[in-house]
């Protein structure tokens, strides 16, 4: 969402055409002005979904909460449930043996500065000074893991279908991404060269871009003039 907040909603104008790319991207800003409607009850559906799906969400399972004596590369990810193992970091670690390492090299080096924390293994370059073997205590409990959140997902896709939530957010995504976001660049790629058009890219702003604002919130004075030219630009 744009920083510049406090734009009131814009009525639709009449604007004269305009040969070119400036036809284009007023007739472009019509075409969304359309759309907008479709999107408006596409997003009301899913927000509506969302709540009816999310009160029903099962609780995250306990074999997915983090612990730090786990030894699993995996940030924690805090949830209304507790912190758990990042979904993310554990979907990438799926396929990757867990292992653990022990130095060889020589006794006057310093194996710290060979050590990638973020990996958890031996940087590339110092392999040769490291011997590794399968850890078994690990590998259970990332598998333990990996088990839990499949269990988990299917249900929740399970009730995603159920509540129609799933229905409800694929068809806003194909409203917003594949027909909003095509005709917005149209508008933002081109080089307006009339007044018209002009305002057109402002009114894009202003009435996909900027928020209400409420009266606890003030704007700094950059964002204020910005905001006025716009707004002004585009109820020309």
């Amino acid at each position: 969402m744009n920083v510049f907040v406090g734009a009131a909603a814009l009525t639709a104008t009449s604007t004269p055409v305009h040969a070119g790319v400036d036809a284009t991207l007023i007739a472009a800003l019509e075409k969304l002005r359309e759309l907008k409607p479709v999107y408006d009850e596409a997003q009301a559906r899913f927000d509506e979904t969302w709540s009816v799906y999310n009160s029903s969400r099962p609780a995250w399972p306990a074999a997915l909460r983090w612990r730090p004596m786990d030894g699993l590369n995996i940030r924690p990810w805090k949830t209304k449930d507790g912190t758990i193992l990042d979904p993310t970091d554990l979907g990438k670690m799926r396929d990757v043996p867990q292992l653990s390492w022990e130095y060889i090299g020589p006794e006057d080096a310093e194996a710290a500065d060979m050590w990638d924390a973020g990996l958890a293994r031996p940087k590339d370059g110092f392999l040769h000074l490291f011997k590794s073997k399968p850890d078994e205590l690990k590998q259970r409990r990332l598998d333990e893991a990996l088990k839990a959140a499949d269990e988990h997902r299917a249900v929740c896709d399970a009730l995603k279908i159920k509540t129609g939530f799933r229905e409800a957010e694929d068809h806003l995504n194909d409203v917003y991404f594949n027909q909003i976001i095509p005709i917005q660049k149209v508008i933002i790629d081109a080089d307006p060269s009339t007044p018209g058009a002009t305002q057109a890219k402002a009114a894009l702003l202003v009435e996909w871009f900027f928020e209400d604002r409420s009266d606890e919130q003030e704007l700094n004075d950059y964002d204020k003039l910005v905001c006025d030219v716009v707004c002004g630009v585009a109820a020309a």
